[in-house]
């Protein structure tokens, strides 16, 4: 019984976990909206350009939410789980600086 609800809870926090990534791309993507919105209004090419934006916003908020996901994971495992946490945390940083090199 008890390890049917460990179980339960297991998954539940996994889905979680994915739920609140794809919330983040999506607050990102929503922060950047008016920015893409605005393009639109660009004579002959402003359909085109407004398109476009949103993708390449998708697409950047996607990429900068790994990162800032796993540090905010990493942070939250240093108090029960120091040497995971630190770990996680360790390489969401380290990725961010190569994505901040590029």
């Amino acid at each position: 019984m008890i390890a049917i609800t460990v179980k339960k809870n297991t998954t539940e926090t996994n889905i979680l976990r994915v739920v609140f990534f794809f919330i983040m791309v999506i607050g990102i993507c929503a922060f950047f909206s008016p920015f893409v919105e605005v393009l639109g209004y660009l004579p002959i090419v402003g359909g085109f350009l407004k398109g476009t934006a949103g993708i390449i916003v998708f697409l950047a908020a996607f990429i900068i939410s790994i990162p800032l996901f796993f540090v905010t994971f990493g942070l939250a495992w240093l108090r029960y789980h120091p040497v995971i946490g630190g770990a996680v945390t360790l390489i969401a940083v380290a990725a961010m600086v190569t994505l901040s090199m590029i």
